[in-house]
């Protein structure tokens, strides 16, 4: 039997589930708008690669899969079998109140904690891990992307294309949403942009030499702009993406893994294995690992929305 399945039933009992979010939001022109909560930016999240989860500043923490399941990452050779493989935590990604999370693994496994709706596993190709997922604006559904840039929807999340029979020069590594929600783009470790709905293309190092993969992207609030960070440190800002500084350059204890963006896109933290926590621009500084890094590398952080 699948682990996926083996988990259902205890996800089923321990994830918390709510009713969709719509706290904070308001109907205009007949499309739902987020709006920004006084709790927006003042803290974040990250997630370990065994699903462990550190909060901080005023971001809750309401459970972690590493908890109810202590094996993450399960490089068993049965697990390989099953899937090709190591079955480990990718992704967090907050509810729009910012009062629950779920987490992805590679298995297409969601977790779902405080408010986050609870939803069906997905099903991932043999050899091709899931690697992020993205909230609706209403918080009542998902995208999940994998490293062949297929996308699921999940809830009130519409499918709005993918490069699944696309050959790629480099895997998907992430899938970011467009602010209002009609569009997405998939991101590859080279760098290349690939857009779908309302997403625009403003640029990408796909055709650039890299010195370190491209590991991660942020949208800008306007969505007229992104930011694209590789495992260096290295920014690149496209649109009205402002640069307000990196880590390229300098000495890393260990790479970056991703970045997340302040509320009113002037500034980024970045987040690297060892859970060290670089702040640039009008971002505050809420706390770190890098003193005492976990055993296993951090592998996603999210700000508070």
């Amino acid at each position: 039997m699948r682990r996926r399945d083996r988990l259902i039933g205890l996800a089923l009992m321990c994830a918390v589930v709510m009713a969709p979010a719509t706290v904070g939001a308001e109907e205009t022109s007949g499309e739902l708008s987020a709006a920004v909560t006084p709790r927006a930016g003042k803290g974040y999240w990250m997630l370990g690669s065994d699903a462990q989860v550190w909060a901080f500043g005023e971001a809750p923490h309401r459970g972690q899969p590493a908890d109810y399941y202590g094996s993450y990452p399960d490089c068993s050779s049965g697990q390989l079998y099953a899937y090709g493989f190591c079955d480990h935590a990718v992704d967090l990604e907050p509810t729009p109140t910012g009062d629950g999370y779920w987490v992805l693994d590679t298995t297409g496994f969601t977790w779902s904690f405080g408010d986050a709706l609870s939803t069906d596993p997905v099903d991932v190709s043999y050899g091709v891990p899931a690697v992020g997922m993205a909230s609706t604006r209403s918080g009542g559904g998902l995208w999940v992307f994998d490293a062949a840039g297929c996308v699921t929807e999940l809830g009130d999340a519409r499918f709005y294309g993918s490069t699944c029979s696309s050959r790629l020069n480099a895997p998907v590594v992430e899938g970011a949403v467009t602010p209002g929600g009609g569009g997405y783009v998939l991101l590859a470790e080279d760098g290349g942009i690939f857009t779908f709905g309302d997403a625009r293309f403003y640029g990408s190092t796909g055709g650039i030499r890299l010195n370190r993969p491209v590991v991660g992207m942020a949208y800008t609030p306007t969505g007229d702009g992104y930011w694209l960070v590789a495992s260096d440190g290295g920014i690149f800002a496209f649109g009205d993406a402002g640069f307000h500084g990196s880590m390229g350059g300098r000495r890393l204890n260990r790479p970056v893994t991703g970045i997340v963006p302040s509320p009113t896109g002037n500034g980024y933290h970045l987040v690297a294995e060892d859970g060290g926590i670089f702040s640039f621009g009008d971002t505050t500084f809420y706390g770190s690992l890098g003193a005492s890094p976990p055993y296993w590398p951090i592998v996603d952080a999210a700000v508070l929305p």
